[in-house]
């Protein structure tokens, strides 16, 4: 059990996060596999849901901004945004091109995962 109350019955931090985790129709990160996950658990199917994400840098500014729609049946989630998919056979190469702000730095990687792949993590010049 999750303490959300203090020893004097004072609410803690936590009792906010269950408060929103608890919510009929909420969106989450599905750390299992990084995707955006809008989660229904009414017995209502729920369409033409509209989810908006922003990213922002430690200064605030904006770096992304991104809005998509999705339909979820009742008592069950659905993915809004997917991991970038590439598929190549043995021996093929493929060039990506990635942009991002140059506020970021030398900081910037990019995560390889596969299920025939090693997973890497690849500092982007």
């Amino acid at each position: 059990m999750w303490q959300i109350l203090s020893s004097d019955y004072d609410t803690q931090a936590s009792y906010y996060g269950v408060k929103k985790a608890c919510e009929p129709l909420h969106v989450h990160l599905n750390l299992a596999n990084y995707r955006v996950d809008v989660v229904n658990t009414t017995t209502t199917p729920r369409a033409g849901l509209t989810v908006t994400a922003k990213v922002y840098t430690l200064a605030n500014a904006l770096v992304s901004h991104s809005t998509e729609r999705a339909d979820v049946a009742a008592d069950s989630t659905a993915a809004v945004t997917h991991s970038i998919y590439i598929s190549l056979l043995p021996g093929e190469s493929r060039a990506i091109e990635i942009e991002y702000p140059a506020t970021a730095g030398h900081s910037a990687a990019l995560t390889l995962r596969g299920w025939n792949a090693v997973p890497q993590i690849i500092a982007v010049k």
